[in-house]
């Protein structure tokens, strides 16, 4: 029989914006990916990475108002469990990283209880 591992479920899901507001330009998802990469080989973590697209409202009148995004999802893995504090720790520090990277004025990590906004 497999062995089993089981944690306590916890989940925190960061959402970011590609486009540097400043320049119109888009972050290559490669400079992302490398940058999530070096974050949970440092930290021990597991995470999802996928790409999104975040439309939203504008006061200049135009048809579309949006910008290229991703979605990271950081769980409790089971190979590396943690407690919720670390884990909430772990997705505040990795979203304040790609907010820098990513030349964003602010982004949301979503928790199961509450969503935090860095600005």
């Amino acid at each position: 029989m497999a062995e089993q591992k089981v944690v306590y479920t916890y989940t925190a899901t960061i959402y970011v914006g590609l486009k540097d507001m400043g320049s119109g330009h888009t972050r290559p998802l490669d400079d992302v990916r490398m940058l999530i990469s070096a974050y949970v080989n440092e930290m021990d973590l597991c995470v999802s990475m996928k790409p999104t697209e975040f439309i939203y409202s504008n006061d200049a009148g135009e048809d579309y108002a949006g910008e290229p995004g991703i979605e990271v999802c950081l769980i409790n893995y089971p190979q590396s469990p943690g407690i919720p504090q670390e884990l909430e720790f772990n997705a505040l520090g990795l979203a304040r990283l790609l907010k820098v990277l990513c030349k964003q004025e602010r982004i949301c990590v979503v928790f199961p209880d509450k969503t935090i906004m860095l600005s």
